[in-house]
Protein backbone atom coordinates (compact mmCIF):
# COMPACT_ATOMS: atom_id res chain seq x y z
CA UNK A 1 0.00 0.00 0.00
CA UNK A 2 1.48 3.33 -1.10
CA UNK A 3 2.05 5.85 1.70
CA UNK A 4 1.77 9.57 0.94
CA UNK A 5 2.56 12.48 3.27
CA UNK A 6 1.00 15.88 2.61
CA UNK A 7 2.82 18.65 4.51
CA UNK A 8 0.71 21.72 5.32
CA UNK A 9 1.17 24.67 7.64
CA UNK A 10 -2.15 24.34 9.49
CA UNK A 11 -5.07 21.96 9.42
CA UNK A 12 -8.00 24.17 10.32
CA UNK A 13 -11.08 24.90 8.20
CA UNK A 14 -9.90 26.98 5.26
CA UNK A 15 -9.41 26.56 1.52
CA UNK A 16 -6.14 24.62 1.59
CA UNK A 17 -7.54 22.16 4.12
CA UNK A 18 -10.56 21.66 1.87
CA UNK A 19 -8.29 21.01 -1.11
CA UNK A 20 -6.05 18.59 0.81
CA UNK A 21 -9.02 16.79 2.36
CA UNK A 22 -10.82 16.33 -0.96
CA UNK A 23 -7.64 15.01 -2.56
CA UNK A 24 -6.66 12.81 0.40
CA UNK A 25 -10.11 11.22 0.62
CA UNK A 26 -10.06 10.24 -3.05
CA UNK A 27 -6.52 8.87 -2.85
CA UNK A 28 -7.34 6.99 0.36
CA UNK A 29 -10.33 5.36 -1.36
CA UNK A 30 -7.85 3.79 -3.76
CA UNK A 31 -6.10 1.98 -0.92
CA UNK A 32 -3.33 4.48 -0.21
CA UNK A 33 -2.32 5.50 3.29
CA UNK A 34 -2.26 9.28 3.76
CA UNK A 35 -0.71 11.36 6.52
CA UNK A 36 -1.50 15.07 6.71
CA UNK A 37 1.47 16.57 8.53
CA UNK A 38 0.76 20.02 10.02
CA UNK A 39 3.81 22.08 10.97
CA UNK A 40 1.92 24.67 13.02
CA UNK A 41 -1.65 23.97 14.12
CA UNK A 42 -4.45 21.38 14.04
CA UNK A 43 -8.09 22.13 14.79
CA UNK A 44 -9.88 20.36 17.63
CA UNK A 45 -12.87 19.93 15.33
CA UNK A 46 -13.29 20.11 11.57
CA UNK A 47 -16.06 20.60 9.03
CA UNK A 48 -14.26 18.17 6.71
CA UNK A 49 -14.88 14.43 6.93
CA UNK A 50 -11.71 12.33 6.75
CA UNK A 51 -11.40 8.81 5.31
CA UNK A 52 -10.24 6.14 7.83
CA UNK A 53 -6.97 5.71 5.88
CA UNK A 54 -6.03 9.32 6.68
CA UNK A 55 -4.24 10.42 9.83
CA UNK A 56 -3.40 13.97 10.93
CA UNK A 57 -0.09 14.58 12.70
CA UNK A 58 1.02 17.78 14.45
CA UNK A 59 4.71 18.67 14.64
CA UNK A 60 6.24 20.50 17.58
CA UNK A 61 9.56 21.57 16.12
CA UNK A 62 10.92 22.92 19.42
CA UNK A 63 10.29 19.61 21.21
CA UNK A 64 10.95 17.48 18.11
CA UNK A 65 7.71 15.59 18.66
CA UNK A 66 5.11 14.27 16.23
CA UNK A 67 1.66 13.76 17.73
CA UNK A 68 -1.30 12.20 15.95
CA UNK A 69 -4.41 14.34 16.25
CA UNK A 70 -8.00 13.29 15.63
CA UNK A 71 -10.04 16.38 14.77
CA UNK A 72 -13.68 15.82 15.65
CA UNK A 73 -15.92 15.98 12.60
CA UNK A 74 -18.57 18.66 13.08
CA UNK A 75 -20.93 19.31 10.20
CA UNK A 76 -23.90 21.38 11.30
CA UNK A 77 -25.81 23.84 9.14
CA UNK A 78 -26.14 26.07 12.21
CA UNK A 79 -22.43 26.14 12.99
CA UNK A 80 -21.22 29.57 14.12
CA UNK A 81 -17.84 31.21 13.74
CA UNK A 82 -17.19 30.75 17.45
CA UNK A 83 -17.52 26.98 17.02
CA UNK A 84 -14.97 26.87 14.21
CA UNK A 85 -11.45 26.59 15.67
CA UNK A 86 -9.42 29.75 15.35
CA UNK A 87 -5.69 30.26 15.49
CA UNK A 88 -4.37 32.78 17.96
CA UNK A 89 -1.22 34.13 16.40
CA UNK A 90 -0.09 37.17 18.42
CA UNK A 91 1.92 39.85 16.67
CA UNK A 92 5.53 40.36 17.67
CA UNK A 93 4.48 43.52 19.53
CA UNK A 94 1.90 41.59 21.54
CA UNK A 95 4.52 38.94 22.35
CA UNK A 96 6.97 41.58 23.53
CA UNK A 97 4.40 43.04 25.90
CA UNK A 98 3.99 39.79 27.81
CA UNK A 99 6.99 39.93 30.08
CA UNK A 100 10.48 38.55 29.53
CA UNK A 101 9.27 35.32 27.95
CA UNK A 102 7.28 37.20 25.37
CA UNK A 103 10.22 39.49 24.60
CA UNK A 104 12.52 36.49 24.10
CA UNK A 105 10.02 34.93 21.72
CA UNK A 106 9.76 38.21 19.84
CA UNK A 107 13.53 38.56 19.50
CA UNK A 108 13.86 34.90 18.48
CA UNK A 109 11.20 35.41 15.83
CA UNK A 110 12.95 38.51 14.51
CA UNK A 111 16.25 36.61 14.43
CA UNK A 112 14.60 33.85 12.44
CA UNK A 113 13.06 36.37 10.02
CA UNK A 114 16.47 38.01 9.54
CA UNK A 115 18.09 34.64 8.91
CA UNK A 116 15.62 33.41 6.32
CA UNK A 117 15.71 36.74 4.49
CA UNK A 118 19.27 35.81 3.46
CA UNK A 119 19.49 32.80 1.15
CA UNK A 120 22.70 31.36 2.65
CA UNK A 121 21.28 31.59 6.15
CA UNK A 122 17.95 30.26 4.89
CA UNK A 123 19.59 27.16 3.44
CA UNK A 124 21.65 26.51 6.57
CA UNK A 125 18.66 27.09 8.85
CA UNK A 126 16.38 24.66 7.02
CA UNK A 127 19.09 22.01 6.62
CA UNK A 128 19.71 22.02 10.36
CA UNK A 129 15.99 22.10 11.22
CA UNK A 130 15.12 19.37 8.74
CA UNK A 131 17.80 16.94 9.80
CA UNK A 132 17.33 17.49 13.53
CA UNK A 133 13.50 17.43 13.53
CA UNK A 134 12.11 15.71 10.44
CA UNK A 135 14.66 13.21 9.12
CA UNK A 136 14.20 10.52 11.79
CA UNK A 137 10.42 10.75 11.49
CA UNK A 138 10.57 10.21 7.73
CA UNK A 139 12.99 7.31 8.22
CA UNK A 140 10.50 5.72 10.60
CA UNK A 141 7.40 6.39 8.49
CA UNK A 142 9.03 5.41 5.17
CA UNK A 143 6.61 7.29 2.90
CA UNK A 144 6.76 6.66 -0.83
CA UNK A 145 5.91 10.26 -1.65
CA UNK A 146 5.97 13.62 0.13
CA UNK A 147 3.92 16.54 -1.20
CA UNK A 148 4.82 19.84 0.44
CA UNK A 149 2.19 22.57 0.11
CA UNK A 150 4.28 25.70 -0.18
CA UNK A 151 7.98 26.39 -0.56
CA UNK A 152 8.65 26.71 3.18
CA UNK A 153 7.42 23.15 3.69
CA UNK A 154 9.33 22.00 0.60
CA UNK A 155 12.61 23.15 2.14
CA UNK A 156 11.98 20.99 5.19
CA UNK A 157 11.13 17.95 3.09
CA UNK A 158 13.97 18.22 0.56
CA UNK A 159 16.71 18.64 3.15
CA UNK A 160 15.24 16.00 5.47
CA UNK A 161 15.17 13.16 2.91
CA UNK A 162 18.50 13.78 1.19
CA UNK A 163 19.89 10.38 0.14
CA UNK A 164 16.58 8.61 0.81
CA UNK A 165 14.48 6.92 -1.88
CA UNK A 166 11.46 9.18 -1.39
CA UNK A 167 9.81 11.32 -4.05
CA UNK A 168 9.24 14.94 -3.07
CA UNK A 169 6.91 17.36 -4.85
CA UNK A 170 6.04 20.98 -4.23
CA UNK A 171 2.34 21.93 -4.54
CA UNK A 172 1.78 25.66 -4.77
CA UNK A 173 -1.10 27.43 -3.05
CA UNK A 174 -1.07 30.99 -4.38
CA UNK A 175 0.56 32.78 -7.25
CA UNK A 176 4.33 32.33 -7.25
CA UNK A 177 4.80 36.05 -7.86
CA UNK A 178 3.37 36.55 -4.37
CA UNK A 179 5.09 33.55 -2.77
CA UNK A 180 8.61 34.46 -3.92
CA UNK A 181 10.34 37.81 -3.47
CA UNK A 182 10.98 39.29 -6.89
CA UNK A 183 14.77 39.43 -6.73
CA UNK A 184 17.11 37.23 -8.77
CA UNK A 185 18.89 35.68 -5.78
CA UNK A 186 15.68 34.50 -4.13
CA UNK A 187 14.34 33.23 -7.45
CA UNK A 188 17.61 31.36 -8.01
CA UNK A 189 17.50 29.87 -4.50
CA UNK A 190 14.04 28.39 -4.99
CA UNK A 191 14.86 27.25 -8.52
CA UNK A 192 17.82 25.26 -7.14
CA UNK A 193 15.60 23.88 -4.39
CA UNK A 194 12.98 22.71 -6.90
CA UNK A 195 15.68 20.99 -8.96
CA UNK A 196 16.32 18.79 -5.93
CA UNK A 197 12.64 17.77 -5.94
CA UNK A 198 10.63 15.64 -8.37
CA UNK A 199 8.66 18.64 -9.60
CA UNK A 200 6.27 21.45 -8.84
CA UNK A 201 2.50 21.03 -9.08
CA UNK A 202 0.65 24.24 -9.88
CA UNK A 203 -3.02 25.03 -10.35
CA UNK A 204 -3.00 27.12 -13.54
CA UNK A 205 -1.20 27.46 -16.86
CA UNK A 206 -0.04 30.95 -15.88
CA UNK A 207 1.70 29.57 -12.81
CA UNK A 208 3.39 26.83 -14.86
CA UNK A 209 5.23 29.53 -16.80
CA UNK A 210 6.95 30.99 -13.73
CA UNK A 211 9.84 28.49 -13.72
CA UNK A 212 9.16 27.43 -17.31
CA UNK A 213 12.58 28.42 -18.69
CA UNK A 214 14.52 26.64 -15.94
CA UNK A 215 16.09 23.35 -17.01
CA UNK A 216 15.72 20.56 -14.49
CA UNK A 217 12.37 21.74 -13.03
CA UNK A 218 9.36 19.67 -13.94
CA UNK A 219 6.06 21.54 -13.80
CA UNK A 220 2.68 19.82 -13.64
CA UNK A 221 -0.70 21.53 -13.91
CA UNK A 222 -3.52 20.08 -11.83
CA UNK A 223 -6.65 22.08 -11.07
CA UNK A 224 -8.31 21.84 -7.68
CA UNK A 225 -10.93 19.11 -7.26
CA UNK A 226 -14.57 20.01 -6.77
CA UNK A 227 -15.85 19.21 -3.32
CA UNK A 228 -18.00 16.04 -3.43
CA UNK A 229 -21.58 16.16 -2.16
CA UNK A 230 -22.44 19.67 -3.32
CA UNK A 231 -26.16 20.36 -3.92
CA UNK A 232 -27.41 19.99 -7.47
CA UNK A 233 -27.42 23.21 -9.55
CA UNK A 234 -30.52 25.35 -9.15
CA UNK A 235 -32.39 26.49 -12.28
CA UNK A 236 -35.46 28.26 -10.88
CA UNK A 237 -36.15 31.91 -10.13
CA UNK A 238 -33.26 33.44 -8.25
CA UNK A 239 -33.28 35.65 -5.19
CA UNK A 240 -31.91 39.16 -5.56
CA UNK A 241 -28.90 38.32 -3.46
CA UNK A 242 -25.24 38.65 -4.41
CA UNK A 243 -22.93 36.35 -2.45
CA UNK A 244 -19.31 35.74 -1.66
CA UNK A 245 -17.89 33.13 0.70
CA UNK A 246 -14.20 33.36 1.45
CA UNK A 247 -11.44 33.73 3.97
CA UNK A 248 -11.29 37.30 5.24
CA UNK A 249 -7.90 38.54 4.05
CA UNK A 250 -6.82 41.69 2.17
CA UNK A 251 -6.03 39.36 -0.76
CA UNK A 252 -9.80 39.02 -1.32
CA UNK A 253 -10.17 42.83 -1.69
CA UNK A 254 -13.65 42.95 -0.17
CA UNK A 255 -13.44 46.75 -0.36
CA UNK A 256 -13.65 46.45 -4.16
CA UNK A 257 -16.75 44.28 -3.85
CA UNK A 258 -18.37 46.84 -1.54
CA UNK A 259 -17.52 49.69 -3.92
CA UNK A 260 -19.05 47.87 -6.88
CA UNK A 261 -22.14 46.78 -4.97
CA UNK A 262 -22.71 50.30 -3.62
CA UNK A 263 -22.83 51.58 -7.21
CA UNK A 264 -25.18 48.76 -8.25
CA UNK A 265 -27.49 49.33 -5.30
CA UNK A 266 -28.24 52.89 -6.41
CA UNK A 267 -29.88 51.56 -9.57
CA UNK A 268 -31.08 48.25 -8.14
CA UNK A 269 -32.06 48.87 -4.50
CA UNK A 270 -33.80 45.48 -4.31
CA UNK A 271 -30.47 43.63 -4.31
CA UNK A 272 -28.53 42.71 -1.18
CA UNK A 273 -24.99 41.46 -0.59
CA UNK A 274 -24.15 38.54 1.72
CA UNK A 275 -20.56 37.70 2.64
CA UNK A 276 -19.76 34.48 4.50
CA UNK A 277 -16.39 35.38 5.96
CA UNK A 278 -14.03 32.92 7.62
CA UNK A 279 -11.54 34.61 9.96
CA UNK A 280 -9.05 32.19 11.52
CA UNK A 281 -6.40 34.37 13.11
CA UNK A 282 -6.00 37.83 14.61
CA UNK A 283 -5.09 39.53 11.35
CA UNK A 284 -8.08 38.04 9.55
CA UNK A 285 -10.43 39.01 12.38
CA UNK A 286 -9.05 42.55 12.22
CA UNK A 287 -9.71 42.66 8.47
CA UNK A 288 -13.22 41.31 8.96
CA UNK A 289 -13.91 43.96 11.59
CA UNK A 290 -12.55 46.59 9.22
CA UNK A 291 -15.03 45.49 6.54
CA UNK A 292 -17.94 45.48 9.00
CA UNK A 293 -16.96 49.00 10.14
CA UNK A 294 -16.77 50.14 6.52
CA UNK A 295 -20.27 48.82 5.86
CA UNK A 296 -21.56 50.88 8.78
CA UNK A 297 -19.71 54.03 7.72
CA UNK A 298 -21.27 53.79 4.26
CA UNK A 299 -24.70 53.16 5.77
CA UNK A 300 -25.05 49.84 3.95
CA UNK A 301 -26.16 47.87 7.01
CA UNK A 302 -29.63 47.35 5.60
CA UNK A 303 -28.38 45.69 2.41
CA UNK A 304 -24.95 44.19 3.21
CA UNK A 305 -24.43 41.45 5.79
CA UNK A 306 -21.24 39.69 6.87
CA UNK A 307 -22.09 36.24 8.22
CA UNK A 308 -19.90 33.72 10.02
CA UNK A 309 -18.77 30.84 7.81
CA UNK A 310 -21.40 28.14 7.46
CA UNK A 311 -20.58 24.47 6.98
CA UNK A 312 -23.51 24.15 4.57
CA UNK A 313 -22.97 27.49 2.89
CA UNK A 314 -23.73 26.03 -0.55
CA UNK A 315 -27.30 25.19 0.43
CA UNK A 316 -27.72 28.71 1.80
CA UNK A 317 -26.49 30.49 -1.34
CA UNK A 318 -27.92 28.08 -3.93
CA UNK A 319 -30.76 30.34 -5.10
CA UNK A 320 -28.71 33.55 -5.12
CA UNK A 321 -28.54 35.79 -8.16
CA UNK A 322 -24.77 35.56 -8.53
CA UNK A 323 -21.42 34.90 -6.87
CA UNK A 324 -18.85 37.72 -7.08
CA UNK A 325 -15.14 37.32 -6.36
CA UNK A 326 -13.00 40.47 -6.05
CA UNK A 327 -9.60 38.87 -5.31
CA UNK A 328 -6.28 40.48 -6.21
CA UNK A 329 -4.57 37.10 -6.55
CA UNK A 330 -5.52 33.45 -6.32
CA UNK A 331 -4.11 30.08 -7.20
CA UNK A 332 -7.43 28.55 -8.12
CA UNK A 333 -10.21 29.70 -5.81
CA UNK A 334 -12.19 26.86 -4.20
CA UNK A 335 -15.07 29.25 -3.57
CA UNK A 336 -15.23 30.17 -7.25
CA UNK A 337 -15.11 26.51 -8.34
CA UNK A 338 -17.84 25.52 -5.89
CA UNK A 339 -20.02 28.48 -6.89
CA UNK A 340 -19.70 27.41 -10.53
CA UNK A 341 -20.40 23.78 -9.64
CA UNK A 342 -23.74 24.64 -8.01
CA UNK A 343 -24.70 26.78 -11.00
CA UNK A 344 -24.27 30.28 -9.62
CA UNK A 345 -23.65 32.91 -12.30
CA UNK A 346 -20.13 34.12 -11.46
CA UNK A 347 -18.35 37.46 -11.75
CA UNK A 348 -14.61 37.18 -11.02
CA UNK A 349 -11.62 39.49 -11.24
CA UNK A 350 -8.90 38.54 -13.71
CA UNK A 351 -6.59 38.25 -10.76
CA UNK A 352 -2.87 37.51 -10.56
CA UNK A 353 -2.26 33.78 -10.88
CA UNK A 354 -4.74 33.25 -13.67
CA UNK A 355 -7.24 31.28 -11.59
CA UNK A 356 -10.37 32.85 -13.10
CA UNK A 357 -9.00 32.65 -16.65
CA UNK A 358 -8.15 28.99 -16.09
CA UNK A 359 -11.80 27.95 -15.87
CA UNK A 360 -14.01 30.87 -16.96
CA UNK A 361 -14.67 31.76 -20.58
CA UNK A 362 -16.06 35.27 -20.55
CA UNK A 363 -19.80 35.42 -21.33
CA UNK A 364 -19.90 31.64 -21.75
CA UNK A 365 -19.75 30.27 -18.19
CA UNK A 366 -19.15 33.49 -16.25
CA UNK A 367 -17.94 37.07 -16.47
CA UNK A 368 -14.34 38.22 -15.99
CA UNK A 369 -13.51 41.80 -15.01
CA UNK A 370 -10.20 43.66 -14.51
CA UNK A 371 -8.69 43.86 -11.04
CA UNK A 372 -9.39 46.95 -8.91
CA UNK A 373 -12.07 48.25 -11.28
CA UNK A 374 -15.29 48.85 -9.36
CA UNK A 375 -17.02 50.31 -12.41
CA UNK A 376 -16.31 47.19 -14.49
CA UNK A 377 -17.44 44.91 -11.67
CA UNK A 378 -20.64 46.91 -11.26
CA UNK A 379 -21.32 46.69 -15.01
CA UNK A 380 -20.86 42.91 -14.91
CA UNK A 381 -23.28 42.56 -12.00
CA UNK A 382 -25.76 44.78 -13.86
CA UNK A 383 -25.38 42.53 -16.91
CA UNK A 384 -26.57 39.51 -14.94
CA UNK A 385 -29.30 41.55 -13.22
CA UNK A 386 -30.65 42.87 -16.54
CA UNK A 387 -30.12 39.78 -18.67
CA UNK A 388 -31.55 36.63 -17.04
CA UNK A 389 -30.95 34.70 -20.28
CA UNK A 390 -27.20 35.37 -20.02
CA UNK A 391 -27.25 34.50 -16.33
CA UNK A 392 -29.01 31.21 -17.07
CA UNK A 393 -26.58 30.38 -19.89
CA UNK A 394 -23.55 31.03 -17.68
CA UNK A 395 -25.16 29.06 -14.85
CA UNK A 396 -25.73 25.97 -16.98
CA UNK A 397 -22.27 26.07 -18.55
CA UNK A 398 -20.55 26.72 -15.23
CA UNK A 399 -22.13 23.66 -13.66
CA UNK A 400 -20.31 21.43 -16.19
CA UNK A 401 -17.20 21.93 -14.10
CA UNK A 402 -18.58 19.38 -11.62
CA UNK A 403 -17.64 16.64 -14.06
CA UNK A 404 -14.54 18.30 -15.52
CA UNK A 405 -12.92 18.75 -12.09
CA UNK A 406 -14.49 15.90 -10.17
CA UNK A 407 -12.43 14.73 -7.20
CA UNK A 408 -12.11 11.32 -8.84
CA UNK A 409 -10.57 12.76 -12.03
CA UNK A 410 -8.22 15.08 -10.17
CA UNK A 411 -7.06 12.27 -7.86
CA UNK A 412 -6.19 10.17 -10.91
CA UNK A 413 -4.09 13.03 -12.27
CA UNK A 414 -2.21 13.28 -8.96
CA UNK A 415 -1.57 9.54 -8.84
CA UNK A 416 -0.37 9.53 -12.46
CA UNK A 417 2.27 12.11 -11.52
CA UNK A 418 3.16 10.45 -8.23
CA UNK A 419 3.54 7.04 -9.90
CA UNK A 420 5.33 8.42 -12.98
Amino acid sequence: MKKIVFIVKDFFNAGLERRVTNLSNEIAKRGCSVIILATHGVAESTIFRLHPNISVVKVDESKKTFTEKKPQFKFDSKITEEEIPQTSKPSSVQSADKGKGGMKKSLKKRGYELAVSNNLFRSAYYKKLSKSVYRNWFLKQKPDVIVAFGLSRLQKAVFAVEGMDIKVFDAELLTLKKSISQDKKTYSYYAKLLKKSNGIIVQTHEEAQYFGKEKGIKSFIINNPIKPGLPEPYSGKRDKVIVNFCRMTPQKNIELLLNAFEKLHIEYPGYSLEIYGNAQDNEEREYKNKIIKLIGERQLDDCVTVYPPAAKVHERVLKSAMFVSSSDYEGLSNSMLEAMAIGLPCVCTDCLGGGAREVIKDHENGLIVPMNDAEAMCRAMKEFAENPTLAQKCSQNAAKIREELSAEKIARQWLDIIDG
